[in-house]
């Protein structure tokens, strides 16, 4: 087998910046922007918190269909271009326009407005998120068939998920001196240019001969993936995942302003740890995923996370230094596990894919990353909405320490749920294939 040309590798990587930075700055700032004790640029109050937790988890239900939808759409659709490509191309410019409106709501609105303007918005950008990211995943397991290879391309990818964090590490102090406008626009258009160079040079596999006769039906398609259990065991620990990084990273401007007391700006100080821990361990898990298997480095990544995610509780009681040390070093932990969290799981995805070709002879990516998408986004939006009630514990619609170390804990438990899920995960490598355990 032909060894995939690194620039290929590079370009496909390089959409891992697109994709990133877009939803991580969605995941970690909607909440700053819409609500009303966090208005970073000194005006009045669009909604509160508890009513984007609403939407968001609402939005976050109707991104399920999106993915299942688009992911089955591509698996049976057929051009020159391929499968994935042309998805890709028609909705990357509409991704970033929507997502420059969602971060810039008109002014003058009464507040009923501002609901129903973030959800509609929200969901198309979901939409189109789905039209663009669920293609391109579905080009892992086509671009190469060689294990290795997919944990290098997973790295590559990994390395510039790191760059979008090193832009995202920065948004305070963006948002300090450019304000929002500068920040969607910057978010904007790094979305375009990183995805361009996949969309216009990756070539996909001819289809099979055979793939034209073998379409199943959307809800056939969907039964044969849930009866996959290692798709199951991924969707499932990877759900918990998100669930409780997205709690953190939602939690972490609030922290700085209500339990830090210090300005906007210093988020970035405290998410510059978390980066460079992230940037260090990924090559250590590159490393060790090769030598050790992706199924125990998996269980380190989530063990990790539910160690780690708690940690936030024991700010304030921790033996050195003042509460912004201790912060410092937590959220440079917490960088660890999402180390091998960017480089394991599209790879262990990519095998639960092969797996199923050989039980069913059929190849329907889309569907598995697509699906594996509904599993992530109910836990994303019952974390936006967990968030939302936990926020103001002890409080009066303002976040307090005890509401945020309910967050933090929280997040421990997730990592745990997720850790026990895959623990039952039954395949593994043997000779450069995937086999289950027991053959």
């Amino acid at each position: 087998m032909a060894k995939l040309p690194f620039r290929t590798q590079l370009t496909y990587g390089l959409g891992g910046l697109g994709i990133n930075l877009c939803d991580m700055v969605f995941l970690q700032w909607l909440f700053v922007r819409y609500t009303a004790q966090n208005a970073t640029d000194g005006s009045s109050a669009l909604v509160s918190a508890s009513v984007i937790g609403v939407v968001v988890f609402l939005a976050r239900v109707g991104e399920c269909f999106y993915n299942i939808g688009v992911g089955h759409w591509s698996d049976n659709f057929r051009s020159p271009l391929g499968r994935r490509i042309p998805f890709i191309r028609r909705g990357l410019i509409p991704l970033a326009v929507v997502f420059f409106i969602l971060f810039m709501p008109p002014g003058g609105l009464p507040g009923a407005a501002y609901g129903f303007y973030v959800f509609v918005f929200l969901n198309l950008y979901l939409f189109l998120y789905a039209v663009v990211v669920t293609p391109y995943l579905s080009l892992l397991p086509e671009v190469t068939s060689d294990l290795h290879e997919r944990v290098n391309l997973t790295t590559l990818q990994s390395l510039f998920i790191v760059v979008s964090l090193i832009i995202f590490s920065q948004m305070g102090l963006l948002l300090e001196t450019l304000g929002w406008v500068g920040v969607a626009t910057i978010v904007s258009l790094n979305t375009v240019l990183a995805l361009t160079p996949c969309a216009l040079f990756i070539r996909e596999k001819p289809a099979r001969s055979d793939e034209e006769e073998v379409k199943p039906r959307l809800f056939e398609s969907l039964a044969l993936t849930l009866k996959n259990p290692a798709f199951l065991c991924i969707a499932v620990s990877t759900s918990f995942f998100w669930f409780s990084l997205q709690l953190i990273l939602l939690m972490l401007p609030f922290w700085v302003m209500y339990v830090l007391h210090r300005d906007v700006g210093d988020v970035t100080w405290v998410m510059v740890p978390y980066l460079v821990m992230s940037v260090v361990s990924f090559f250590f898990f590159n490393v060790l995923t090769k030598r050790f298997g992706k199924f125990p480095m998996f269980l380190v990544t989530l063990l990790g996370s539910a160690v780690f995610f708690v940690l936030f509780c024991a700010v304030g009681y921790l033996p050195f230094g003042s509460e912004f040390v201790q912060t410092i070093v937590v959220s440079g932990l917490v960088g660890i596990p999402v180390a091998g969290f960017m480089v394991i799981p599209f790879a262990l995805l990519s095998d639960a894919v092969d797996y199923d070709e050989q039980l069913t002879g059929q190849r329907r990516e889309a569907i598995f990353f697509g699906l594996q998408g509904v599993f992530q986004k109910i836990m994303l939006g019952a974390s936006a909405f967990t968030f939302s009630r936990l926020l103001a514990v002890g409080g009066q619609d303002t976040a307090t320490t005890t509401g945020l170390k309910l967050v933090a804990m929280s997040a421990g438990i997730g990592g745990a749920l997720a850790f026990f899920a895959f623990l039952v995960y039954p395949l593994r490598e043997r000779d450069g294939k995937v086999v289950h355990k027991k053959a």
